[in-house]
């Protein structure tokens, strides 16, 4: 699904002469537990853990999506570096997009979007802590004020999980739904946004390619500006002009 979305976004930088760029971010295991950031670091060329991550770590992640007409190779890699393996650090995770976006000022007018894609309630073992909840919704807070970015969060969850009132709201809160939002508590009721249509919860799997295409054509496809047009409308014979 990942692969694909990539291309999709590789076709519309072919397509109208564009320069997309894309970096990817893993988050699972903290430093708790000896587990040592397991699978939450930079995606690139060379996998960079996240405590060991620099600036220029995070300026160069954010690789041009077009490779000579193909779809970078640094970004094939990426995707097959992810691994499941470990918790939710999704505040870390978060971090990690936050200072993308901090060491690449825009200098032209790019649109800035961050994909949220999880399978794990936020978490540095097992269960729902809002310690992490919390840290990811601030960092979230910041990518959408901040770096003026829109946020999708996608959530593959089993049904229990889904229905769930803290998770149904986290996701939110992170996602462009809630803008500013910056701290989730324990007897916040469900959130149920007018326009929940930044938090996507994927309860098919396979419909997740689906859901990726969607996000391209609504946030990244690139849209020309006009100047001087001209719309011609041929009336049918049967018009008739009145003036009043």
């Amino acid at each position: 699904a990942v692969t694909a979305f990539s291309n999709t976004i590789l076709e519309d930088a072919k397509t109208n002469n564009v320069e997309h760029r894309i970096a990817i971010v893993g988050f699972a295991s903290g430093s708790n537990n000896n587990l040592n950031y397991e699978n939450t670091e930079l995606l690139t060329a060379e996998t960079v853990k996240y405590n060991a991550v620099t600036d220029d770590d995070y300026k160069n992640a954010l690789v041009v999506v077009n490779d000579g007409d193909e779809l970078n190779s640094i970004i094939t890699k990426a995707i097959k570096n992810i691994d499941a393996k470990g918790a939710t650090k999704a505040d870390l995770g978060l971090e990690m997009a936050s200072n993308i976006f901090a060491n690449n000022p825009v200098t032209d007018n790019r649109q800035r979007v961050v994909v949220f894609l999880t399978d794990g309630v936020p978490t540095s073992y097992r269960n729902f802590e809002f310690s992490v909840a919390n840290a990811a919704i601030l960092n979230a807070y910041q990518i959408k004020n901040t770096y003026d970015a829109t946020i999708y969060s996608v959530g593959i969850f089993d049904r229990e999980t889904s229905g769930n009132k803290d998770v149904n709201n986290f996701m939110n809160y992170v996602s462009s739904n809630y803008n500013e939002e910056k701290v989730l508590s324990r007897n916040k009721r469900e959130t149920t946004p007018a326009a929940a249509g930044y938090y996507l919860d994927v309860s098919d799997v396979s419909k997740l390619s689906e859901i990726f295409t969607t996000i391209v054509e609504e946030a990244i496809i690139h849209t020309g500006e006009f100047d001087d047009v001209t719309l011609k409308y041929t009336l049918s014979k049967d018009f008739c002009l009145t003036s009043v």
